[in-house]
């Protein structure tokens, strides 16, 4: 509610940069050429796909400040995940992560004065939509994913959501494919790609 769609969508998904920059000096993991070639096809490819013209109407307000710390804190959830899932199951990860985003969200709720009542039906229905598909199947399946793969695929591969937000809008919202989000959209698979492919051994 304090910046646009698009510019929201395009700073919060720099996550793959921090878990990138976090693995780097933190962590002190070597990443390959392979991975920062990829992630840059794929940064690439976003901002064609949401649009370069958000870049001339950004300026970095309050909700674009917000976007980029969310993309921080995100990448701080993806690298946590990485390190639980080693020694914890999905199962039992989304289950304590959930009870503890419950507990904190009821309290910030609360102390910001909200109402968690009194919504309409049909709002009711998004919520448990946005809850149960979008949450609970979506961030089981990247828990599965964090704890088989490297934090930093996962981050850039992540970055295909775009790409099926724009696929998916054509049969759900009507839209149709612009030259755009074609062209975005293939450098962002590109890159997704050119991170989780393998060398092949001759």
């Amino acid at each position: 509610m304090l910046t646009s769609a698009a510019t929201a969508t395009l700073l919060a998904n720099n996550a793959p940069i921090w878990v990138a920059l976090i693995s780097l000096f933190v962590f002190r993991q070597k990443l390959e050429i392979k991975f920062w070639v990829g992630l840059l096809l794929s940064l690439v490819g976003l901002n064609i796909l949401i649009g370069l013209d958000v870049w001339q109407t950004m300026n970095f307000n309050r909700g674009d400040i917000l976007s980029i710390i969310a993309g921080f804190f995100y990448a701080l959830y993806l690298l946590f995940t990485l390190e639980s899932r080693k020694r914890v199951d999905t199962v039992s990860f989304m289950f304590f992560s959930l009870i503890f985003m419950i507990v904190v969200l009821y309290g910030a709720t609360r102390i910001s004065g909200d109402s968690i009542t009194g919504f309409s039906r049909t709002t009711w229905g998004a919520l448990l939509g946005l809850g149960l598909i979008s949450h609970f199947f979506g961030w089981l399946s990247i828990n599965y994913a964090l704890g088989h793969l490297k934090g930093t695929n996962v981050s850039v591969t992540l970055l295909s959501q775009s790409v099926i937000t724009a696929l998916v809008a054509i049969p759900v919202l009507g839209e149709s494919l612009s030259v755009n989000q074609i062209v975005g959209g293939l450098l962002v698979l590109s890159g997704v790609y050119h991170v989780n492919r393998r060398r092949v051994k001759s």
